[in-house]
C-alpha cells in the first residue's frame, strides 16, 4: 500500500510538474525588433510685436519701464505662434493668457484687457486651441491703463510689475 501512495505520489508530481511548464510555455515570447521612436515636438511661442505708451511707441528691449500716471496707457501687442522657422508643432495644444501684477493687483489702480486681433478656436472655459498642421499666428493687444479719475496721494512712489503669463497643455 505505502508503494502504491509512492507511485501515486510520484505520478502527481510529474503531472503538476508537466502542466506547469505547458502553462508557462503558452505565455513566453520573445521579439526582436528594431523600430525608432520619435518624440513629437512641442513648438509654441510668444513673440512681442510693439508698444505703445499714451501713443508713443517704445523700444521693447529687454522689459520696460514706464512712470505713469492718472489717465496713461500701456498698448502691448503680441503674438502666439506654433512654429518657430525651422519647426512646426506636431502637438495639439491649448492655451490660457492672464495677467499678474507684483506686488498685487491693488497697489496702483490699473485696469487690464487683452483683445485677440481675430476669432480663434476655443474650448469654451477660457482655453484656446492652436493647432499642428499649419502655421498659425495668433495676435493679441494687452491695454493697461490707468484712469484719469483715480487721482491719490498714497499712489505717488508705487510701483506694480505687470506680467503676461501664457500657460500652454498638449491636449490629449
Amino acid at each position: 500500500m505505502l508503494k502504491r501512495i509512492h507511485a501515486y505520489l510520484i505520478y502527481f508530481i510529474l503531472i503538476s510538474a508537466s502542466v506547469t511548464a505547458v502553462s508557462f510555455s503558452c505565455y513566453a515570447s520573445t521579439l526582436s525588433s528594431s523600430d525608432a521612436a520619435a518624440v513629437a515636438r512641442l513648438v509654441f511661442r510668444h513673440i512681442p510685436e510693439s508698444v505703445y505708451f499714451n501713443g508713443s511707441p517704445m523700444d521693447l528691449g529687454s522689459g520696460l519701464s514706464v512712470e505713469a500716471e492718472p489717465g496713461d496707457e500701456l498698448v502691448y501687442t503680441f503674438s502666439i505662434v506654433n512654429y518657430d522657422g525651422q519647426h512646426m508643432n506636431q502637438v495639439l495644444l491649448r492655451y490660457n493668457i492672464n495677467v499678474a501684477a507684483q506686488p498685487h493687483s491693488g497697489a496702483l489702480p490699473l485696469t487690464y484687457t487683452i483683445t485677440p486681433s481675430g476669432t480663434y478656436p476655443a474650448d469654451g472655459t477660457g482655453w484656446t486651441y492652436i493647432g499642428y498642421t499649419d502655421a498659425e499666428t495668433h495676435i493679441y493687444t494687452l491695454r493697461v491703463k490707468w484712469d484719469e479719475e483715480e487721482r491719490n496721494p498714497e499712489y505717488k512712489g508705487q510701483t506694480q510689475t505687470i506680467f503676461v503669463e501664457i500657460d500652454a497643455v498638449q491636449v490629449d
